[in-house]
């Protein structure tokens, strides 16, 4: 498509600055790309969340620290998945997922992760000890900085990428065992009601469907159906603490829940790398 000279020219990207067309009037954004306090700013929350991924010991699939049988994720999976990969219709579909697996929604996981422990670190808002006292009652007092809200969006987006990781190791399974399952009805669950009849007595699928019986059916699914379908965390948040507020009991367990998320997600996290490991051995054996 041809474009008029001043409109080619705002999108030009050996330019400095980004512009707009407005009428005819071009008008440059306040970004730069040779900004030094953009590169501050975002050089200085890259060290911040490295750290907090050192200090609590974040990980996912991309990093090398992380090994199945003495291979890193590509190799192990590669190797499990060898006798998969020979069907070139297969292999089409099979490595860009593992690719997504590996690269994308395992290392999403992490950053999530990494900024709900960063963002804990930096100071929630103290409402069990904060209280507004009146003659007729006493309540807790609620006022989320900065940091609470963004803790609150990474929760959400913590529990959705865990549940789009399970269902990235359903679609694996399908593809590599061929599943008698239509595409667009493969989910982690109905991946492992196929797998009961087929590979039941497996020391690598017993994992895995115990795991989908309590964490997955209890947690993870059900922590997602709840954000995407009902409500974000942060508002269900609030309206606990609302119904809660003159009850310090009430407000306690609310308070010491909110704290704990960051530490549930991250046992979750260590079972979703678990999990990598068996589906891999379970494509390994039953291949």
């Amino acid at each position: 498509m041809q474009l008029p000279d001043a409109t080619r020219r705002s999108f030009d990207c050996r330019r400095p600055q980004l512009t707009c067309i407005v009428g005819r009037t071009p008008e440059i954004y306040c970004y730069r790309r040779d900004s030094s306090v953009t590169y501050q700013f975002l050089d200085s929350y890259r060290d911040e969340l490295f750290a907090a991924y050192k200090r609590y010991n974040i990980v996912s699939l991309q990093d090398s620290v992380v090994e199945f049988d003495g291979f890193n994720s590509l190799q192990f999976v590669y190797r499990c998945c060898s006798r998969a990969r020979e069907d070139e219709a297969i292999k089409l579909k099979l490595d860009p997922l593992i690719h997504d697996l590996i690269n994308s929604t395992s290392v999403d996981v992490k950053i999530a992760l990494g900024n709900l422990f960063l963002y804990r670190d930096a100071g929630l808002f103290d409402f069990a000890s904060e209280r507004i006292a009146t003659a007729q009652y006493e309540a807790s007092r609620y006022e989320p900085t900065f940091a609470e809200r963004r803790f609150f969006f990474y929760l959400s987006v913590c529990w959705e990428k865990l549940y789009n990781f399970w269902d990235r190791i359903g679609d694996l399974l399908w593809l590599c065992l061929e599943l008698p399952l239509k595409e667009n009805r493969v989910y982690f669950s109905r991946v492992i009601q196929e797998l009961e009849q087929r590979c039941g007595r497996s020391e690598h699928f017993q994992p895995l469907r115990q795991f989908h019986e309590t964490n997955y059916q209890e947690i993870t699914n059900r922590a997602r159906i709840d954000v995407v379908h009902y409500q974000q965390t942060d508002t269900a948040f609030f309206w606990d603490w609302l119904t809660n507020s003159t009850d310090r009991e009430g407000i306690h367990r609310i308070h010491e829940w909110r704290d704990s998320q960051p530490d549930v997600l991250k046992l979750q996290n260590q079972l979703a790398l678990i999990g990598f490991g068996h589906a891999g051995r379970l494509i390994a054996e039953c291949t």
